[in-house]
């Protein structure tokens, strides 16, 4: 286990300390840029809504890749609270965003998608 020295909680910044960090808020940054791209597609009317799965394959192919990296940004992002203790804002922002990201996952799921 490596020690990453992030001093005390209170001066913590907005940059992430650890390699596992900057991942976690690089993989929230893509869900929020899959989030924006997929919004203005639809106001633009180059992407439109798909009644299924099997309707519009880059719709979903979009819509998977925004819950994937949503729900690695917080999985990396508590290992690297847990384990490397990076208490950056920018990490606690990607963990939180992907939580939200996870909880609207497991809402669907749970009624039948």
């Amino acid at each position: 286990m490596r020690y990453v020295d992030t001093g005390s909680h209170h001066d913590a910044g907005w940059t992430p300390t650890s390699p596992l960090g900057r991942w976690s808020v690089a993989f929230a940054a893509a869900a929020v840029l899959g989030v924006v791209l997929s919004v203005i597609g639809f106001a633009t009317g180059v992407l439109e809504s798909a009644s299924s799965f099997d309707d519009d394959w880059v719709v979903t192919t979009l819509g998977v890749a925004i819950l994937a990296s949503g729900a690695a940004g917080a999985v990396t992002g508590g290992v690297a609270l847990i384990r490397d203790h990076d208490r950056s804002r920018a990490v606690m922002v990607a963990t939180l965003l992907g939580a939200v990201v996870l909880a609207l996952l497991l809402n669907e799921v749970a009624q039948g998608l």
